[in-house]
């Protein structure tokens, strides 16, 4: 460890005296890929997804789309062209770097011009790096999924994932060492590696040669290389947290005197945004240099005969009025970084919702007061205020569309049997309630058109269509229930499987069938869906942006705490999907006594991770 850290160190302050060198170079290539390699990879994953006829793919069709010829590819040809990038600008630095030893300065000019001719060598060592790592990953991951397929598949996932039983714990034991063992090898193999980069841009071996005599030179040093990366990555995480924390504590600092004061808190906003992104521009660049650095330290110890071309020109006088001018474009710099800031406090407080549009739409029912998708979650949705209550629902046995969300009976009664084996006389003795408490011992799993009946007049019903591979006509069905209840201008339907969405939708044309999605590759708005129902994390103001733009509003699930309700709301979503809906409800009435500025300090105490002001709001679900 002592030799891991005294390569760290070594590079480190190599890196930091050179830190003006480091930066421009790093921030000409941050341009570079904002300018050219995101726009190209954006195209190349839409180009490969409409190949499917789509214009995206989400959940299960993603796996399936990644494992098909054209998606693999894909995935290898978009990985190679992201590392090399990542392995060019590395490649700079090193080359910045040996002219630094050499008392040379490399300018980003020189260095694109020197790399531009490098870029074939390089694309080709990182298309064979993507190969290598794929086919160590791959029979570890196939061996997990082999012992996920014969153990965790005899019920639900979420029976599993919810009581743990024993063959649980199994595939854990199984798998957590499947998994660690192959992250040793594969991290055997990538310090054995790590010489394979220096090796094909300094001309020291061919893409094809690298990985076998960087295994040579990196005999013997495995252990101190192991340790120096180690030490450089927990040094990372922990300055990326400082600044995490910092820019958090400079939010609240700085938006609270300005708190009534909407421009001036536009400002505010766009200040800690710009400090917070040039803070992230600077750590990245230092890292990016010292692992640059360490990569040249541990070539020359490999190899110190080996003669490496140094780019650039001999320090000269000049260079000290460089030094001045760039002291010059720092002032500018920084004049440029305040109007940036009024740009992005503005442009961040024009993509917030200024009067809520959100309906409250209870996930399951009142699934945090009641048990799930029971007849009493459904009543005290309603009794709660819920705008919609949202079901799943499947075909039994007997042809009958009931409400509920798994496959199988295990999660809440410990019962193996499935919906689509079970008849209405088998799901009337089973018990759904005990599991959440003792008064609920007489719930029994519900037909639509209970739920339908008992909604009407008083809320409308999201209807989830639920696929296990066993339905046979659930859109039609479910479409006539609907009709028959008198109820088709107060439902709308959705599913995670694209194709329901569409048979659904060819069924019934007039009706309003969403796509749900927890995952996504491209574009969601473009898919053929009246709205989108999708999990927060997809949720950001740009996404809703474009969903609206194309037309769809846009639901996101499941939001159950007071700072997620008032973060999404602000940000324009049509629906929130809750297991509380008191709560949210609460919540928008709370927000509906606010001023716009008191709805956006809302909105920035979430952003910057500080609690809701007192007493406004309950802190957890029940």
């Amino acid at each position: 460890m002592h030799t891991g850290w005294n390569l760290w160190k070594a590079a480190f302050l190599r890196c930091l005296g050179e830190w003006r060198q480091v930066l421009v170079i790093y921030l000409g290539f941050v341009l570079l890929g904002t300018i050219l390699l995101w726009p190209l990879f954006g195209a190349l994953v839409q180009f490969g997804i409409s190949l499917s006829g789509q214009s995206a793919v989400a959940d299960q069709d993603i796996a399936r789309f990644l494992l098909s010829p054209v998606g693999f590819a894909g995935l290898v040809v978009i990985a190679a062209l992201g590392i090399a990038f990542a392995a060019l600008a590395t490649a700079a630095l090193m080359l910045a770097d040996e002219a630094g030893r050499e008392d040379h300065r490399l300018g980003i000019v020189t260095a694109m011009r020197h790399l531009a001719g490098q870029a074939p060598r390089l694309i080709g060592f990182t298309a064979r790096l993507v190969l290598r790592v794929l086919a160590l990953a791959a029979p570890f991951a196939l061996a997990a999924f082999l012992v996920a397929l014969f153990l965790l598949t005899d019920y639900d996932i979420n029976y599993y994932l919810t009581a743990h039983p024993p063959a649980f714990w199994l595939a854990v034991a199984l798998i957590v060492p499947i998994l660690t063992l192959g992250a040793i090898v594969l991290v055997r193999k990538l310090l054995a590696w790590t010489l394979a980069l220096p090796l094909t841009l300094f001309g020291l071996a061919t893409p094809a040669e690298s990985f076998a005599e960087s295994r040579r030179l990196m005999e013997g040093q495995r252990w101190p290389a192991f340790s120096a990366f180690a030490i450089w990555a927990i040094a990372g995480a922990i300055l990326l947290a400082l600044l995490g924390a910092v820019a958090a504590f400079i939010g609240h600092l700085v938006t609270a005197p300005v708190r009534h004061d909407l421009g001036a808190l536009a400002v505010a906003l766009g200040l800690v945004s710009l400090l917070f992104l040039a803070g992230n521009l600077i750590l990245s660049a230092l890292a990016t240099g010292t692992f640059a650095c360490l990569l040249v330290d541990l070539l020359k110890r490999g190899a110190p005969d080996a003669a490496l071309p140094v780019i650039g020109h001999a320090a000269t006088p000049d260079d000290t009025r460089r030094a001045k001018l760039t002291l010059r474009v720092a002032g500018l710099a920084l004049v440029l970084l305040v109007g940036g800031a009024i740009w992005m406090g503005h442009a961040f407080l024009s993509e917030i919702e200024i009067e809520d549009r959100a309906q409250v739409i209870a996930h399951r029912g009142a699934a945090g007061a009641r048990p799930e998708n029971t007849m009493d979650a459904v009543e005290k949705a309603i009794e709660d205020g819920a705008d919609w209550v949202e079901i799943d629902v499947q075909e039994s046995a007997d042809g009958e569309i009931v409400v509920f969300h798994d496959s199988d009976f295990m999660k809440l009664s410990g019962d193996p049997v499935t919906i689509w084996d079970a008849t209405r006389a088998d799901l009337d003795r089973l018990d759904i309630g005990s599991w959440f408490g003792p008064d609920y011992a007489d719930a029994r799993v519900p037909l639509l058109r209970d739920v339908l009946d008992a909604a009407k007049g008083r809320a409308k019903v999201l209807i989830e269509l639920k696929y296990y591979g066993h339905d046979q006509q659930l859109e039609a069905r479910v479409a006539e229930i609907v009709e028959a209840a008198g109820m088709v201008d107060h439902v709308m339907l959705m599913s995670l499987k694209y194709e329901g969405v569409q048979k659904m939708k060819a069924l019934r044309p007039d009706w309003q069938v969403g796509l749900l999605a927890a995952t996504a590759i491209g574009d969601l708005s473009g898919l053929e869906a009246d709205f989108l129902a999708v999990n927060s994390g997809i949720a950001s103001p740009g996404f809703i942006r474009r969903a609206h733009a194309a037309g769809k509003p846009v639901l996101v699930w499941t939001v159950n705490s007071a700072l997620d309700l008032n973060r999404y709301t602000g940000f324009g979503v049509d629906g929130l999907i809750t297991d509380e809906p008191a709560l949210a409800r609460s919540v928008l009435a709370e927000r509906a006594e606010l001023t716009t500025t008191e709805r956006l300090l809302l909105l920035v105490a979430t952003l910057f991770g500080n609690d809701a002001p007192p007493n406004a709001y309950r802190d957890a679900s029940p």
